[in-house]
């Protein structure tokens, strides 16, 4: 949201369509944002997405394995599904009481990457993110007892 926000405040034309919208409104009026979903990615150790509605929450492995690639332990199973409205601190994963959420989510964040992927050709699904220094993360933390 903060490409828009800054294109809104300036009123400069532009070719850029960056992702998300611009919180003008909310910041001036207080005016909600209307969304359907809210969705991130983290691609560390290991490539998640998020998706986020109005009462459910899901996280989910994108490709690859739940165990981590630098120590060996699986930090977070391959599929998360909070309720929002009666587990707002995230304690207790549903997601094998409500698969068809899950997927349901799934899909539609799978769906809203896909566009997003589109936009920039240099981002591959599936494609694994590697750092110029690897070698060094990977000693230090076989230093401090990892893997």
């Amino acid at each position: 949201d903060i490409a828009p926000t800054i294109l809104s405040y300036t009123d400069s034309s532009s070719d850029l369509q960056p992702d998300g919208v611009s919180l003008k409104p909310a910041i001036e009026t207080n005016e909600p944002i209307d969304r359907e979903i809210i969705l991130a990615e983290e691609a560390h150790t290991q490539r998640r997405r998020m998706v986020l509605n109005d009462a459910k929450k899901l996280i989910h492995l994108v490709g690859g394995d739940t165990v981590c690639r630098y120590c060996d332990i699986e930090h977070a199973p391959e599929t998360e599904l909070y309720d929002l409205e009666n587990d707002p601190c995230e304690q207790e994963n549903i997601s094998t009481e409500q698969p068809e959420v899950s997927e349901s989510l799934r899909e539609l964040a799978n769906e809203k990457a896909e566009r997003w992927n589109k936009r920039r050709p240099d981002i591959r699904d599936g494609q694994q993110m590697e750092y110029e220094d690897e070698e060094e993360v990977a000693k230090r933390l076989e230093a401090l007892g990892y893997k």
